[in-house]
């Protein structure tokens, strides 16, 4: 088998997925789907999208304080 290094977009990508998974507590297994799905950035859309709901949802968005 062989291993196909990414590419620096690729790579900032996996960092990005990475910072958000360790922010909000996800598992380790959504970093390795992201990889195995080929790093597409509709996929890393919808998990800064899911990041930023949960962020809502905890009390930091601007309903959140008032």
């Amino acid at each position: 088998m062989v291993i196909q290094l990414p590419n620096p977009t690729e790579r900032h990508d996996i960092s990005v997925v990475r910072g958000l998974a360790k922010r909000h507590g996800w598992s380790v297994g959504v970093v390795r789907a992201f990889i195995q799905h080929g790093c597409q950035r509709s996929e890393m859309n919808d998990l800064a999208e899911a990041a930023r709901r949960q962020r809502m949802n905890q009390g930091h968005g601007p309903k959140g304080v008032a």
